[in-house]
């Protein structure tokens, strides 16, 4: 089963809950939780926007939502390090939020989130990605990890 809704939007809906949330937990802040934020945000943003410019450079699409339109198997640039950079990059920005509003219970978003893109977008993108590109994307899933 494939997520309906795209992964940006889904982000989006779980920064909004790690925000509205932090009332619910414990105050936890260290002297450097702005510093880590800004970084994560900052990584987040400079891994999305590197991965959206290599699918663009070689004119596939950078829809989740229709990922059968695929017509390329990117293997080089943010593709090397990660099978899904974009969803890095989100995490990563969901995490500077947590830094940011809501330690604790951030962290807990920010794995159900991981779980969420797991069970109902990455599972059903790499059924594709096998039936398009067979060896090579098996190679590929080999030789890198799904997230880093």
């Amino acid at each position: 089963m494939a997520l309906r809704i795209p992964p940006p939007i889904m982000a989006m809906i779980f920064g909004i809950a790690i925000y509205l949330t932090g009332h619910l937990f414990p105050e936890f802040y260290t002297p450097y939780n702005t510093i880590y934020a800004i970084l994560s945000h900052v990584s987040g943003v400079f891994l999305i926007a590197l991965s959206i410019r290599k699918l663009r450079s070689i004119g596939t699409t950078i829809s989740p939502i229709n990922i059968k339109q695929t017509s390329s198997l990117v293997t080089d640039g943010t593709y090397q390090l990660s099978r899904n950079p974009m969803y890095l990059g989100l995490t990563l920005n969901l995490a500077a939020i947590s830094l940011w509003f809501n330690m604790l219970g951030g962290l807990f978003l920010v794995i159900i989130f991981v779980c969420y893109l797991n069970r109902f977008q990455i599972n059903h993108e790499e059924t594709v990605m096998n039936e398009k590109f067979g060896d090579k994307f098996i190679k590929y899933k080999n030789r890198v990890g799904r997230w880093f």
